[in-house]
């Protein structure tokens, strides 16, 4: 088998075997929250619940209750996901199939690792306070509006500690291991070009892929663009933590409609979109330049090779 075609089915194998896991994983906790409710509401009283009959009154007190406890579930199916995915990739180092540990090396040294690791921080924040005011004023279909709000919503309901801890730390890991870390990461390594095309290439793909994983058309849009900005970020910084950081603080927006809701206001969306849209260009810009000061000497050998012949990192 061709050694470069070898290398592209064991990256797909890999970022497939990842994503699937982790939604599977997700799958099953949800399966046993609703067994574990479908059980308590044998005994329960159903009165207030909505539903002609007493099967449609559990089956909608079951769905209720589960959707309620989705940040939880997130949590937790993220939790072991994660611990999963580490040992896979720890096996595969051992095994000398792939070092991906590189990638979760901290190029930068202190106190420039701080100050950047805070700027991407607060570029996720700003980024998605400045697309959510503007993204008002697209005339999008109601029903991209209403599935993008659903799914936003589910996780936010419930236990507030849990929702914060899925959005803002769960879930920022384990996507950036997934579709950065693994799938962009092992598929630029094994395409046959020069390294700014593989960059390109490997960076729409993967930003296509995250895209409809998200599952509505209006979350597809604005992760796909989401999608290519953690792309250039990673690629510029050189370590995984970056994209975390900035995926965190855009998850982590929500506490600012919660404390500072006139950022949200109809009658403002349009000049603080545009505010802060200046600002995480800005903040983007800061980002880079930062990130090219206070490398390891070590770091800087592996992020600054053009040619894709020097990660081989996938044994053939």
């Amino acid at each position: 088998m061709n050694k470069t075609f070898k290398k592209i089915l064991i990256a797909l194998g890999v970022s497939l075997a990842f994503m699937l896991g982790y939604s599977l994983m997700q799958l099953l906790f949800t399966l046993a929250f609703m067994l574990y409710y479908s059980v308590t509401a044998a005994g329960a009283d159903l009165t207030d619940v909505h539903g002609s009959g007493r099967i449609e009154k559990i089956m909608y007190y079951v769905q209720q209750k589960t959707l309620g406890q989705t940040g939880l579930i997130v949590l937790i199916s993220g939790l072991i996901s994660i611990a999963i995915m580490l040992l896979v990739i720890l096996l595969l180092k051992k095994k000398n199939k792939w070092d991906m540990a590189k990638i979760f090396n901290i190029p930068h040294k202190f106190p420039n690792a701080l100050f950047l690791g805070i700027a991407c921080f607060l570029l996720g924040i700003i980024f998605n306070v400045g697309f959510v005011n503007l993204m008002g004023f697209i005339p999008f279909p109601e029903s991209w509006i209403e599935a993008n709000n659903e799914s936003v919503g589910a996780i936010l309901s419930g236990n507030l500690v849990a929702a914060l801890l899925a959005t803002s730390l769960m879930a920022p890991v384990a996507e950036e291991i997934i579709f950065r870390g693994v799938f962009y990461t092992m598929f630029r390594d094994a395409l046959p070009v020069r390294r700014r095309i593989a960059v390109l290439i490997s960076c729409l793909i993967v930003s296509i892929v995250f895209g409809v994983y998200h599952g509505n058309i209006l979350q597809g849009l604005y992760t796909f663009l989401f999608s290519i900005l953690l792309v250039l970020i990673y690629e510029r910084t050189g370590s995984i933590w970056s994209p975390i950081l900035v995926h965190a603080g855009f998850n982590s927006a929500w506490l600012l409609e919660m404390f500072f809701a006139r950022l949200f206001a109809e009658d403002k969306a349009l000049v603080h979109g545009i505010v802060f849209t200046a600002m995480a260009l800005l903040l983007t810009a800061g980002v880079f330049l930062l990130s090219g000061y206070g490398k390891k000497d070590t770091a800087e050998g592996d992020h600054e090779s053009a040619d894709p012949a020097d990660h081989s990192d996938l044994n053939s």
